[in-house]
């Protein structure tokens, strides 16, 4: 029997009618929490997954009246839809910019590890999580018109022979209750056996850094130009290759100082 879930994630709408209820579980996995909507609450955005007609294998995935993609899984169709999710949230959520980042709270600040997918940093976010950092993304920094970093929490995604999704729970983590301003960016590449030894960027290289990295930079210009420049100027930013995850995350998480108000390192235990 067709499903239809409606949701909210930052501010923005979305509605998805599936074949069935065993779709929500595959998005809900790739998405960070939703606010739930009655299912016949108005939308900003529509996809429909079904079943193909017998031409092809697989399921068909539209956006609006629009055919997407033909995936050959339902998995695969879910990837498609989140894909398109957070394409649009990128232009659409109100006074948010949204950054190819991993992203964790120290004493109270976030860091901020650009990079895009695949270039390790969703290990080096494991890797802070387990020496007691608190969790916001292993994919988007969503930072807001006053510099500060939200969590953007799906479950973190490592690349282990394919594909496994853990949840930060797992790693005795937790998510921060408000948002956090930036205390470091890091912009590393792994590199077996390297040295910790980062050069650190001007504010303005910094800034330059986060836009080459920021989802819809181009069509929200002035809104990311402004909002990662608060970022960037209030943050210790470092560029350079790491070695592997574990000295990393020991690395940057040293002599972070504690922010007033801010909670310690242990907290995420």
């Amino acid at each position: 029997m067709p499903e239809r879930t409606t949701f909210r994630l930052f501010g923005v709408a979305l509605r998805v009618d599936a074949p069935d209820a065993s779709f929500w579980p595959l998005l809900s996995a790739r998405l960070p929490p939703v606010e739930a909507l009655s299912p016949a609450a108005p939308a900003d955005r529509r996809y429909a997954v079904r079943d193909d007609d017998g031409a092809r294998p697989g399921m068909a995935v539209r956006r609006g009246a629009r055919l997407v993609l033909n995936a050959p899984t339902a998995a695969v169709a879910a990837d498609l839809v989140v894909d398109d999710v957070e394409r649009f949230l990128a232009c659409r959520a109100e006074g948010l910019v949204f950054v190819h980042a991993g992203a964790v709270a120290w004493n109270g600040q976030a860091i901020l590890l650009p990079g895009r997918s695949g270039s390790g940093k969703s290990e080096l976010v494991a890797a802070l999580l387990r020496a007691g950092a608190e969790y916001l993304s292993d994919e988007f920094a969503v930072i807001d018109e006053q510099g500060r970093a939200h969590p953007y929490a799906r479950p973190i995604v490592l690349r282990r022979d394919g594909f496994l999704r853990v949840g930060h729970e797992s790693l005795g983590a937790r998510v921060p209750a408000r948002p956090l301003p930036v205390g470091r960016i890091a912009v590393l590449r792994h590199r077996p056996g390297a040295a910790w030894n980062p050069t650190k960027l001007s504010a303005g290289e910094a800034l330059l850094e986060l836009l080459s990295f920021a989802l819809a930079g181009r069509q929200r210009l002035d809104l990311a130009s402004r909002t990662l420049r608060l970022a960037a100027i209030r943050a210790e930013a470092l560029k350079g290759a790491r070695g592997e995850a574990d000295g990393a995350a020991r690395a940057l998480i040293a002599g972070m100082p504690r922010r007033p108000g801010g909670r310690g390192g242990d907290a995420g235990r």
